[in-house]
């Protein structure tokens, strides 16, 4: 099991997080849920760090000081900026429940990257370094060998050494998704606008962040933002072109690319009714088109639909493309009503059910989203406790959007709802296998104080 063990950086003030395959972080604007999900993602990404640092050294064997924590505090300076100003933080990421990254402050003020003593066993640095030498070794064959046949030879063994290399470090890493994204908040703004400002907005980006890294440590900015925007830009670029190419509708995506089977009718029932309508993209644009056969282009839809569209394409090719898939989504219910936030939690459940080896991340500040989730978790706790009410159960909650407890876990964030508790509070019930209950009717009775008081003063009035 994963966790991250957060003290005093950014709005966070202590936290402790297990990460299962669906977390959820529930609180207030500046409560910290960005913080810590960048934080999730930088740790999870560090594998891929470490892969492109050690696959271009030239040297045969690596070492951690130049492979790892280097490339480690240059990463974090460039997503999080020059720590000079900060106060004294300290952040620990399990990747087991015993091997652990500590992240802190030394006197100088700079990162330090401190492993556990076991972090890095003995048959890993031995297959680690067996395998980046062959790869040195068959890269010296290559070199030069005019024989073609030969060549193609070596290419494959390369390959394979490097396969063993990336494997290697995703096992350390505890990382087994061969794809990760981070859907940032503001999503409308990849169908609002025309292809070439998005181009002209990605080059700039990438220019400012080119100019960040070029900054000494003790002068670079916070840059997490506009990264995790390219990668999102970049991946939206890329399911447009896939949609366009295979029909350019859910349903004809589905019948091009592959068996559909894993795909039931009440996923693709779910995005219709979220969209109000049939997502189409042709030469003429993205559009919604209604039942009666009219249609408004997608950039003149709602908000909602504009925000939500982006996830529905990449939970849909995720699923086609058979990914390993995290993904963390930065307020999902952005714009979109109640109901809607309901069919969508739905459609990101089966994603896991689909797939077990997928990863959600969320951040929100819906109560609808938890009561949502709490009656997917219940779900499985009635069937649980008396598989008689399966079929019922099934015909109104589909098991495809079931969540198993063991799976789940959900945090308050910010002491803004329940006066006297801890900052980030655990709001899951192990015993029930749902969310706790007090916290679910503190929410109920902040959105009912009001009306509450202004019908205890009209009774007293007509009691006059």
């Amino acid at each position: 099991m994963q966790k991250i063990v957060i003290t005093n950086f950014g709005p966070v003030k202590q936290a402790e997080i297990e990460i299962k395959d669906i977390l959820v972080l529930i609180g207030q604007q500046a409560s910290g849920k960005s913080t810590i999900a960048k934080l999730i993602y930088f740790f999870k990404s560090l594998g891929d760090v470490f892969f492109d640092r050690l696959y271009k050294a030239e040297r045969p064997v690596y070492e951690v000081m130049d492979d790892i924590k280097l490339p480690i505090r240059s990463k974090f300076y460039e997503f999080f900026g020059s720590t000079m100003h900060l106060p004294y933080f300290e952040i620990t990421y399990y990747y087991e429940h015993n091997r652990h990254l500590t992240l802190k402050l030394g006197t100088d003020r700079k990162l330090l990257a401190d492993f556990s003593r076991n972090f890095f066993g003995p048959i890993f640095q031995r297959e680690i370094n067996n395998a980046k030498r062959l790869t040195i070794e068959i890269e010296a064959k290559i070199t030069g060998n005019n024989d073609v046949r030969e060549k193609i030879a070596l290419e494959q063994d390369k390959l394979k050494a490097i396969q063993t290399i990336s494997k290697l470090i995703d096992d350390l890493f505890g990382n087994h998704h061969t794809s990760s994204l981070y859907a940032i908040a503001g999503r409308e703004t990849t169908v609002s606008y025309e292809a070439t400002f998005e181009g002209y907005l990605e080059i700039s980006l990438n220019n400012l962040l080119d100019e960040n890294r070029k900054k000494t440590e003790d002068a670079k900015r916070q840059t997490i933002d506009e990264a995790l925007m390219i990668g999102f830009l970049k991946e939206v670029r890329r399911v447009k072109e896939i949609f366009k190419k295979y029909g350019g509708s859910f349903s004809e995506l589905i019948s091009n690319i592959g068996e559909n089977s894993d795909i039931p009718i009440v996923f693709l029932n779910n995005i219709s009714l979220i969209l109000k309508g049939e997502y189409r993209f042709d030469t003429w644009g993205e559009k919604i088109v209604f039942e009666n056969g009219q249609y408004v282009y997608l950039k003149d839809g709602s908000s909602g639909q504009k925000e939500v569209i982006r996830i529905l394409q990449d939970m849909v090719l995720s699923i086609l493309e058979k990914q390993n898939a995290l993904r963390v989504i930065e307020e999902p219910e952005a714009h979109l009503f109640p109901v809607a936030q309901k069919q969508l939690m739905e459609v990101l459940v089966s994603m896991l059910n689909i797939n077990p080896k997928n990863q959600l991340i969320i951040t929100t500040h819906s109560p609808y989203i938890l009561t949502v989730l709490n009656n997917l978790l219940f779900a499985t706790r009635v069937i649980a406790k008396n598989k008689a009410h399966k079929e019922a159960i099934e015909a109104h909650i589909p098991s495809i959007f079931h969540i198993n407890p063991a799976n789940f876990a959900v945090y308050s964030l910010g002491n803004s709802l329940m006066e006297g508790n801890e900052y980030c509070e655990n709001i899951f019930n192990e015993k029930t296998g749902t969310i706790k209950q007090n916290y679910l009717d503190t929410v109920s009775d902040i959105l009912g104080s009001d009306f509450q008081f202004l019908y205890n003063l009209h009774a007293n009035t007509l009691r006059r």
